[in-house]
């Protein structure tokens, strides 16, 4: 990938200059339309794998704890139908994403390659949130779960923003505040604004620590879970 990302932006400062104000992923969709669309489209495949290789698991992740923490009353089912709850819901995660796709693409002007790189983005709450489960042991269950909901909340409102200020020419005039023009070129800047993956990244990395010192832990597996997690307890094992 840096060899490739290495390659878009030669390619694009020999044909453009550096002064054309092209940079970030607004390289790809140039390369792509205007140099080379064999090379653009193996850099948006690209993107589109690194996607695809967080975007699975996670998926299929939160139709488990979808089925297992929202729907008690699979607890009392045996592993056949419980795999096949797991199943269902899988599926229709895919078919509310297929839905959701075709709305994003008949009815708004949003690129396939913003909504790639936002489904980049959002991958990252809760890979933040694994993260400090495994090596912070402080983390309680509210810590995560609020890191990852307000995560995925600030970098779907930071995307609209972008798109709406993009969409309305939103400027800073003469008088304007500094805050103003803060805002102004954190939504605008380069014609894309700053990418909602930084966003979904700093939100966690504050949240999950701040709500997990204002919390604490009642479920009474936190040891059960690092002794298993440290090699001391084996995963097989029921719980007592």
């Amino acid at each position: 990938m840096p060899v490739l990302a290495g390659l878009i932006a030669i390619l694009t400062t020999a044909r453009y200059g550096i002064d054309t104000g092209l940079s970030g992923y607004r390289n790809l969709t140039t390369l792509a339309s205007e140099i080379s669309p064999v090379v653009g489209g193996v850099a948006l495949a690209a993107v589109l794998a690194a996607v695809i290789s967080s975007g699975g698991p996670i998926l299929l992740s939160s139709a488990t704890m979808f089925v297992r923490d929202w729907l008690p009353f699979t607890r009392r089912y045996d592993s056949a139908r419980r795999l096949r709850a797991y199943q269902v819901t899988t599926v229709v995660y895919a078919i509310v994403a297929a839905l959701a796709a075709w709305v994003v693409a008949t009815r708004t002007t949003i690129s396939i390659l913003d909504l790639l790189l936002f489904g980049f983005a959002m991958v990252v709450p809760p890979a933040i949130a694994v993260g400090y489960v495994i090596y912070w042991p402080r983390t309680t269950e509210r810590g995560a779960y609020w890191g990852m909901a307000v995560g995925y909340g600030a970098g779907l409102v930071w995307f609209a923003l972008i798109k709406l200020a993009l969409a309305f020419g939103f400027s800073a005039p003469e008088d304007a505040s500094a805050l103003h023009r803060l805002l102004v070129y954190c939504l605008t800047v380069d014609g894309e604004g700053i990418d909602p993956s930084y966003v979904t990244t700093f939100v966690p990395l504050v949240a999950i620590p701040l709500v997990s010192r204002l919390t604490i832990d009642t479920s009474g597996d936190r040891e059960q879970f690092y002794a298993m997690l440290d090699g001391t307890l084996p995963v097989d094992r029921e719980p007592a």
